[in-house]
């Protein structure tokens, strides 16, 4: 299975998702907390909405990854620039699931890639691309 979830100059909790392979769909995703509750801080799971049902990504750990890499940022001072790649494994939230996705289990490869402008310093432009994308082998539980 191949997941791709994206932003465009946003640094909100939602995001748009494309997963190939054993899986074919597509949809929303946002960032939670277990509770379901919006997290804007991306700190916890990311929730795949799709046309045939959910599941959750375990994205703590690339968070944590990404908190330490972003500690001293613009990367690039002089021209108010940034590029983060961090690389973690990814599991599916147990028991996350519903619709065709039910059962779901598994790890992902993943890489996160952050490829930004910053406003207001850079003439008033500001531009972001955020892509959390990898691949792994699933398995579908009763």
């Amino acid at each position: 299975m191949n997941v791709t979830v994206w932003s465009i100059d946003s640094d909100g909790a939602y995001f748009q998702s494309i997963v190939s392979g054993a899986i074919g769909d597509f949809g929303p995703a946002i960032s939670i907390l277990p509770s379901g509750k919006v997290d804007p801080a991306h700190s916890s799971e990311l929730e795949l909405r799709l046309q045939h049902g959910t599941f959750r990504l375990d994205i703590h750990g690339m968070a944590s990854k990404l908190r330490a890499e972003t500690a001293h940022e613009p990367v690039y001072r002089s021209t108010c620039s940034d590029y983060f790649r961090v690389t973690a494994p990814v599991p599916v939230v147990t028991g996350s699931g519903t619709g065709r996705y039910r059962g779901l289990t598994g790890t992902l490869a993943m890489s996160l890639v952050i490829n930004e402008v910053e406003s207001p310093s850079c003439n008033g432009m500001s531009r972001q691309l955020i892509v959390l994308s990898g691949s792994g082998m699933m398995s579908k539980g009763g």
